[in-house]
């Protein structure tokens, strides 16, 4: 596969060298070395370029945060697509041309793939939301097509939300952003916006292994959250309530909840009428 012109791929760095450079040795195998890599890296442990990849290096303070750090990169891109990728994935051969093809042909506006450790786990963060505004963590989708393409037969299903490991429209990103008053805690909050306005698509054939790798000095920065991310969220959101230990890594949604109950209900938003451009719930 050649390099993508009409894709630029985005990758927040923080304080994992090693993770970053095993990343780009992947997208080279891939078969993109042409296409341009922005890296935003907010820590103090730069990692070493391959010199055979177009990588700009975004340079920022010292832990400005996620949010922060891919807003300033979707701000650069000049492509009409864009791919966001975590710096402890390793990309599989041909996945992120099969996701942006998925978009460049209109089936969705952003699309993502399945994510699995080393070790063969699959991670999930679906979300799907009903007409009351009930978020449950589940794997059921809200629609589902079979799309005929140079990749196959590939099954493509429109859920609410998904992993971090995604190719969208650039003007699509733009129209939602992050939150930047979310230090670390934001990928809630931009699915459930971005589900509002846009198709979220996601295709198990694309997939992407997680290698997860915390080092020294990374998860003191990349866990828990403040009060005052807490006070924007009940602010943001109407919440009455606000449950500061929820398990916000394992994408329960909005550690703020209404009401929780048994699985599949997580919480309740007050969001109401609830619809989703090209959805037919």
């Amino acid at each position: 596969m050649t390099a993508l012109d009409d894709l630029t791929i985005c990758i927040k760095a923080f304080r994992r060298p090693r993770s970053v450079e095993r990343l780009l040795a992947s997208i080279e195998r891939s078969g993109l070395a042409g296409t341009r890599i922005l890296l935003h890296d907010d820590g103090d442990r730069p990692a070493r370029l391959p010199p055979g990849l177009r990588v700009e290096t975004l340079t920022a303070e010292f832990n400005v945060g996620l949010s922060a750090g891919r807003n300033r990169m979707v701000e650069a891109v000049e492509t009409s697509m864009m791919a966001l990728l975590d710096d402890d994935f390793v990309l599989d051969t041909t996945s992120l041309q099969l996701l942006a093809s998925l978009v460049r042909n209109g089936h969705c506006e952003l699309a993502a793939g399945a994510i699995h450790t080393p070790e063969g786990y699959w991670q999930s963060a679906w979300l799907y939301l009903d007409r009351d505004g009930v978020v449950s963590k589940t794997h059921r989708c809200y629609d589902e097509a079979t799309i005929e393409c140079s990749f196959g037969r590939i099954a493509l299903q429109y859920v609410h939300q998904v992993n971090n490991f995604f190719v969208a429209a650039t003007a699509f990103v733009r129209s939602v952003m992050w939150d930047e008053a979310l230090f670390v805690k934001e990928h809630n909050d931009f699915f459930l916006r971005a589900a509002r306005i846009g198709r979220i698509g996601y295709c198990p054939a694309a997939e992407v292994t997680h290698a997860r790798e915390e080092p020294g000095g990374y998860s003191e920065f990349r866990y828990g959250i403040t009060e005052a991310e807490l006070d924007h969220l009940r602010d943001k959101w109407g919440f009455t309530r606000v449950d500061k230990e929820a398990d916000w890594f394992d994408h329960r949604p909005f550690a703020p909840v209404l009401e929780r109950t048994e699985v599949p209900l997580v919480c309740r938003l007050p969001m109401l009428p609830y619809t989703v451009a090209g959805s037919a719930r």
